[in-house]
């Protein structure tokens, strides 16, 4: 170990695969062609001053979890935001949403563990609404969509222009 690294290493579930392995098994992701989005924040002038940690200040604590061999990010991405909205905004704290459900049902333009996009399931929530991992658990593959209503609504997404001035603002 390096002594001026500040992480530490140490035996996990990818500490006896080769680089090939590695890759085959987890760095599947199919490129797709991204579907057109509206964008908004464009033409923000708008900055707020400071910095806020997410982490300590809102609750947002959910602990890590591990997609498996699914090229399931997209589904990943999209619960993580879904479950900061209701910390920051609900104070419904330490919620586990289902990524599974995500996978299965958010197929509209989405392709389950061959890939998709965060917004497009973010819209599909806005929708549908998600439940909890517990009542829907994330299996690491393609499956039939069980129930595609959940308890856990938002009202919607935007697509935020790439730049800070925009981003700021958005989540202000």
């Amino acid at each position: 170990m390096n002594p001026e690294s500040t992480w530490e290493m140490g035996v996990t579930q990818f500490s006896d695969l080769t680089q090939e392995e590695f890759a085959a098994t987890y760095l599947n992701l199919r490129k797709q062609d991204l579907p057109e989005a509206e964008s908004l924040y464009e033409d923000s002038t708008f900055v707020p001053n400071g910095t806020v940690d997410w982490s300590s200040s809102s609750g947002v604590s959910t602990k890590v979890k591990n997609q498996g061999s699914c090229g399931s990010c997209w589904a990943f991405s999209t619960i993580s935001a879904v479950e900061a909205y209701f910390a920051v905004v609900k104070g419904q704290k330490n919620l586990d949403l289902s990524e599974q459900q995500i996978v299965d049902c958010s197929k509209s333009g989405n392709q389950g563990c061959n890939g998709g996009w965060p917004y497009v399931a973010l819209a599909w929530v806005a929708k549908n609404g998600v439940t909890t991992t517990s009542a829907y658990p994330y299996t690491a593959r393609d499956g039939t969509c069980k129930t595609s209503t959940g308890a856990y609504k938002i009202g919607g997404a935007q697509k935020v222009a790439a730049n800070q001035a925009s981003l700021q603002s958005a989540i202000t």
